[in-house]
């Protein structure tokens, strides 16, 4: 009988203390299978006529924008280097999408991304898709970033 008591506590110890975190954990595991489905949202660069193709290889996204009126050569020295800012912004900004996010969110995209390392990779191109710039950001690297995380309940 006493043996029996002791599993039945343990059991119930168990429950107790191990429910939370299988609820986490299939929280952690829809939120990551849907951004592993969903192509995020197509950014802008402010100021150019572009368009933009997004590819989803997750844990990278891959985000080609072509400009639409403008040849490479008829890019002014500050228009590229605006572009090449806008370029290192654009996969931060992403970032700021889950700071708006509950708390337990937050908390999911936060072991996502130190998890799987994910990532934006962001090429220019111009009208006749001649090279112009890109840029490769690991969002775990993002300032951004650590702001959520200082946001963010304890882990």
């Amino acid at each position: 009988m006493r043996s029996f008591t002791i599993l039945l506590l343990i059991s119930f110890l168990l429950l107790y203390f191990g429910y939370p975190k299988y609820e986490e954990y299939k929280f952690v595991e829809e939120i990551r299978k849907n951004m592993q489905t969903k192509l995020p949202e197509t950014p802008t660069i402010p100021g150019l006529p572009i368009t933009a193709d997004v590819i989803n290889e997750y844990p990278a996204t891959l985000i080609t924008f072509y400009l639409t009126d403008i040849n490479y050569n008829d890019l002014t020295p500050s228009l590229r280097i605006k572009l090449r800012e806008e370029v290192k912004k654009i996969a931060c900004r992403n970032l700021e999408i889950i700071k708006n996010g509950g708390q337990e969110y937050k908390k999911a995209m936060i072991k996502i991304l130190e998890e799987d390392h994910n990532s934006m990779k962001i090429t220019v191109r111009d009208q006749n898709k001649e090279y112009i710039t890109d840029h490769h950001q690991m969002l775990s690297e993002c300032q951004s970033f650590e702001d959520l995380k200082w946001s963010a309940p304890n882990q």
